[in-house]
């Protein structure tokens, strides 16, 4: 860090031979100018930037101790070190007072002068280096602050106090890691934070090689942001390949990265850090420029997946846990292709959960009541097709295990779904051993099930209901009865008229006589 020095001494032969004979180089030290009086001292000090004046105490108009004085009134910052040919206590005394770092007696030793000056640019060194950490603790912490806020949904920023200069302009840079779930699986805490510091060095380290000066700050374990800025390209690219490799454990760990175009103020903070996160949504979902223009299309066509939703619910009430598996993974290939956010495909997951819960309900399972069945999912976390189905799995097996603890809902529901079948189709043969194929049981279970949920065989009560409307069409119709035999089911006219007579106590013609009485 090179420091600006200042001197000032009434006798110019003084001054230039302070400035043009000492190795100040040495000591990293650049002079500003010469003053030959505390006036002239104070004009170039209003120019110009001072660390350390170098200052005589006798001269005229203003002396040097009442330059330090004034210096100290106004809490100038330069560090000052004062020469006398004069060893009188009361000066050394005021020196002291307006914090002087040292006072020196003419003729000066220059090995003394060099070793005092040394001593004072260590001390001016180190409270800048303290202070530059401290402003860089304080930027960071705020920055974090900021865009925890614009990541938690925050409208409006609280922008830092005037005193909190952030350096403008600037860019963010945003980084996540794909398939963080598997990665992270096992990890200790201090795992995280070694693979933490790995990967921010990674990202810094391209940055800075350009030029960037860099604030760095991990709002979620799995979303990283720079803030970059000082760079001459500041307009350039710096990722141009949306990822780039960490080597990590022997391994090589995929990094998205995105950034934002250059802001000139923190203003723009929100608007930024939206930017980039879009891109990086984007990115695990692997959409470049022509798939977004498939996704735009999907969007035009309302892609969403009714047929696979019924799949996916039909499957579960089948309780047959391959088809329920294959029913998920045809959901996702789906939303995959169809280039669906991974926000958009949750809300997918959670409305098909919504309708199952409702089945549960109705078909009598103990469900529990909650005001929402919506879970949220941290899709920074999860941040892949692959980890997102590997979650929602985990949540349909937490639903068959209500399902499989409630088996009078469980039953409820396949009668009532072979009561529709019934109802739509008990003109054609509906065998018992055909309905339990569709319901992949047994046919010995599915009877079982059926007249423990209605009080009837599945034979009766297919009877009943092609009775019931044999009835009908004998009261209000002039068909002959061995159509109306055929109509409803029964290619037997005899077996027909059997059944008939076995429910009713009289037979279809003598049904039909009752309408003239």
């Amino acid at each position: 860090m090179k420091l600006r020095m200042l001197i000032v001494d009434d006798e110019p032969i003084i001054c230039m031979g302070l400035k043009e004979t000492l190795p100040w180089h040495e000591l990293d030290i650049e002079i500003v100018g010469e003053a030959y009086s505390g006036i002239e001292a104070l004009a170039i000090l209003e120019q110009e930037k001072v660390d350390l004046i170098l200052s005589d105490i006798r001269m005229p108009e203003m002396d040097g101790l009442d330059l330090a004085a004034k210096l100290h009134e106004i809490e100038h910052p330069a560090s000052f070190i004062l020469l006398s040919g004069y060893e009188e206590f009361e000066y050394a005394k005021r020196a002291i007072q307006y914090n002087v770092k040292d006072y020196l007696i003419k003729p000066v030793d220059v090995d003394q002068l060099m070793r005092t000056v040394e001593l004072v640019c260590r001390t001016i060194r180190a409270a800048r280096e303290k202070q530059g950490s401290e402003l860089r603790s304080q930027q960071e912490n705020r920055l974090r602050q900021l865009l925890m806020q614009a990541h938690e949904g925050v409208h409006d920023l609280s922008l830092p106090e005037q005193g909190l200069n952030f350096p403008m302009p600037y860019r963010l840079f945003a980084s996540a890691v794909a398939s963080y779930d598997h990665l992270s699986y096992g990890m200790t805490d201090e795992d995280v934070r070694q693979f933490h510091t790995a990967w921010q060095n990674r990202i810094e380290a391209r940055l800075k090689g350009l030029g960037y000066e860099t604030i760095s700050v991990f709002v979620h374990p799995n979303l990283h942001f720079v803030y970059g800025y000082g760079s001459d390209g500041l307009q350039e690219e710096v990722f141009p390949q949306p990822s780039c490799m960490l080597e990590w454990n022997g391994s090589d760990i995929p990094l998205w990265v995105c950034e934002s175009p250059a802001q000139t103020g923190l203003a723009t903070l929100k608007n930024a850090y939206e930017q980039a996160v879009l891109q990086l949504k984007r990115q695990e979902i692997g959409i470049d420029g022509v798939s977004r223009e498939r996704r735009q299309e999907a969007d035009a066509v309302s892609a969403y997946p009714e047929a696979l939703e019924k799949q996916v619910v039909e499957t579960f009430f089948q309780q047959d846990v391959e088809q329920l598996r294959q029913a998920s993974r045809e959901l996702f290939l789906y939303l995959r292709e169809n280039l669906f956010l991974l926000q958009e495909s949750w809300k997918v997951c959670q409305l098909i959960k919504v309708l199952i819960y409702r089945r549960l309900k109705h078909v009598g399972a103990r469900v529990e009541e909650k005001d929402s069945y919506f879970t949220d999912a941290d899709l920074f976390i999860h941040n892949s097709y692959a980890s997102l189905e590997r979650l929602y799995w985990d949540e349909l097996m937490a639903l068959q295990s209500i399902m499989n603890s409630s088996n009078v809902g469980k039953n409820r529901w396949v009668v009532n779904r072979v009561k529709e079948w019934i109802h739509q189709e008990f003109t054609q043969d509906l065998k018992a051993s055909t309905i339990a194929d569709r319901l992949h049981i047994t046919p010995n279970y599915f009877s079982h099930i059926f007249k423990q949920e209605t009080g009837k065989s599945y034979n009766n009560y297919l009877n009943d209901v092609r009775i019931e409307t044999a009835k009908g069409l004998l009261r209000d119709t002039d068909m002959k009865i061995a159509d109306i035999a055929d109509r409803v089911g029964y290619n037997d006219y005899k077996y027909f008229v059997n059944v008939f007579k076995k429910i009713c106590g009289v037979s279809p013609s003598e049904y039909r006589e009752t309408r003239y009485q």
